[in-house]
């Protein structure tokens, strides 16, 4: 799960809810989040504990795992080391100093099971000197050799088998086999994850298209439940080369599926002032939506994502930059669920958490794990070069003290936002309800006249319950700049915004649904009516052709008759 310029990114898996249909969700009563970073442990400047970590796990007993680049003070060839701080302690514990020998060197990430067993790689040495894949299973220190070949892992299904980057893209290393397979031969210099649903999703930077171009980067995914498994390319970041930034961001460094295989990520560059944008694109879309710009400026959230961003059960975002902030040292911030679609240079979703400062800043490589209790991340250079590298916390439990949270007048105002929403989500049941009824009727014999009439009669009520929607949509927000609610309520208030905005598109599909349903009928019914008249016209010329063959016949048979009678005449009596 860390981030390293054209390097890939290793990830452990998170659990996720349970895939859910796609509804428009009412506000909730938020509990705002507020609180300081705390330090575990640092690495100390003397490497004497190592140092320099590039990637962290958390297993089920709250034990943090990680492995670092150095792995002591006479470490000169950076082989780096496999490290443990146990649940509840601030002390680092080395359980492995790589050696370059057979065990290789440099590792490149870990993952945990969930029978909490470490799985890792290295980059350089082993057995062929091409690297390694290695186990350290649950209570024990040694690496065990699993193949001798390096791997970037990914994740470990339930199966046991497991994936990452190697084998020159991505690959697999089948439970019980010693070597790695390759499934999907996707660059490998990007990011790959396990998501929720079971397959593997990833982002990849800037790539040169087929006519020389560049794009801004991709977001692709790899079903693993198709036999052999099979690769696509989700979306595509557009990239402006005249300004070397992309509108909707440029340069992924990251992204996360959820259960029902949405995705969301973060760019490191493109967007307002090239600070970087968070983004969500939904399953079977194709489109890639910014839900945050973020401002390398801003003394709030700040800009320039520096690691991949971690997904909690309800689908909120949470991530490192390393510009901005209070400090200008960068920031940890959220974006809430339901945000989006965010609007450039206008106020965005992103909440700040906390500001970074010397002693829990980040530099080089960072890495973030288990979203769904406490936020932990590492770095690789500690506070801005302070340290050899630490590991900090979040406590996403804690909450606003007495009297820091909603007043009555904010709920009473998200209270009637939600019955705006209510009301609008009845006119689109009642125009749903009215387009099944026209389905039928389109079933049934009538001109286009009648259509049409209906298209209008259904476009006028999808427009009135739109300047509804857009009305409420007014109300919350002239609430909003009469109350002057702090940050965390505006940001609230912003994600109800999107919510409203993703009602406005459910209308305008249901317009556009309704259009080219009826369309087709339409289109249907000529076809129909065509095919029915070029079979009739096929009938009348099978029968002509019978009636002139019978004519003939007629024809044949009268002068034979004739033939016959002048015969007969001519027979003496």
């Amino acid at each position: 799960m860390f981030c390293r310029t054209n390097a890939p990114l290793p990830v452990s898996t998170t659990a996720r809810r349970a895939s859910q249909p796609v509804a428009l969700e009412q506000l909730e009563s938020r509990t705002l989040l507020s609180g300081t970073i705390t330090q575990v442990a640092e690495f100390p400047l003397d490497y004497s504990d190592g140092g320099a970590p590039i990637d962290i796990v958390t297993d089920s007993n709250g034990n943090i795992f990680g492995v670092a680049n150095a792995n002591g003070a006479n470490d000169t060839n950076a082989l780096g080391e496999v490290f443990e701080i146990p649940a509840g302690s601030s002390s680092i514990t080395v359980l492995y100093r790589f050696t370059g020998m057979v065990d290789g060197g440099r590792p490149t990430g870990l993952v945990v099971d969930s029978n909490n067993n470490l799985y890792g790689g290295t980059s350089m040495d082993g057995p062929n000197g091409q690297g390694t894949t290695f186990e350290i299973p649950a209570g024990t220190s040694t690496p065990i050799l699993l193949a001798p070949e390096a791997i970037t892992p990914a994740g470990v299904d339930a199966s046991g088998n497991l994936y990452g980057f190697g084998a020159g893209g991505v690959a697999e290393l089948v439970s019980g086999t010693q070597s790695l397979t390759e499934i999907s031969t996707v660059s490998s210099l990007g990011f790959i994850t396990l998501g929720a649903d079971g397959n593997l999703y990833g982002s990849i930077d800037q790539v040169q298209n087929s006519d020389g171009t560049t794009n801004g980067g991709e977001v692709f995914e790899v079903d693993l439940s198709s036999t052999p498994a099979t690769t696509s390319i989700l979306a595509t970041f557009p990239f402006d080369e005249s300004t070397l930034e992309g509108p909707q961001g440029n340069d992924p460094i990251g992204v996360r599926a959820d259960a029902s295989g949405n995705v969301f990520g973060v760019a490191k560059q493109g967007g307002n002032g090239n600070s970087g944008v968070a983004f969500e694109i939904v399953k079977g879309s194709g489109t890639i939506t910014p839900i945050d710009y973020f401002d390398n400026n801003s003394s709030s959230v700040g800009g320039t994502p520096i690691c991949p961003p971690l997904l909690d059960g309800s689908d909120n975002l949470y991530g490192l930059n390393f510009d901005g902030g209070a400090n200008q040292l960068g920031t940890l911030w959220e974006v809430p669920a339901g945000s989006g679609p965010a609007t450039e240079g206008a106020t965005q979703p992103a909440i700040d958490l906390s500001d970074l400062n010397v002693n829990n800043g980040i530099g080089g490589d960072a890495s973030m794990t288990d979203p769904d209790s406490i936020i932990y991340y590492s770095s690789e250079y500690g506070g801005h070069g302070k340290s050899n590298g630490n590991t900090n916390k979040f406590d996403l439990t804690h909450t606003l003290g007495a009297g820091e949270g909603l007043n009555q007048v904010d709920q009473t105002t998200i209270d009637t936002s939600n019955t705006d929403i209510t009301s609008a989500q009845s006119t689109l049941k009642t125009l749903r309800k009215t387009l099944q009824q026209d389905r039928k009727i389109l079933g049934k014999d009538r001109s286009d006249q009648q259509a049409r009439t209906e298209l209008t009669q259904i476009q006028g009520q999808l427009n009135a319950a739109q300047s509804d929607i857009t009305k409420a949509l007014h109300e919350l927000r002239t609430a909003k700049q009469e109350l002057r609610v702090d940050e965390n309520l505006t940001a609230q208030s912003d994600s109800y915004a999107g919510k409203i905005s993703t009602l406005t598109a459910q209308l305008a599909s249901a317009q556009g649904n309704a259009a080219a349903k009826i369309q087709k009928q339409i289109t249907a019914d000529r076809t129909a009516e065509n095919t029915a008249s070029n079979k009739l016209n096929s009938k009348s010329a099978i029968l002509n052709a019978q009636l002139a063959e019978i004519t003939s016949e007629d024809s044949t048979i009268s002068s034979a008759l004739s033939s016959a009678r002048a015969t007969l005449a001519a027979l003496p009596l």
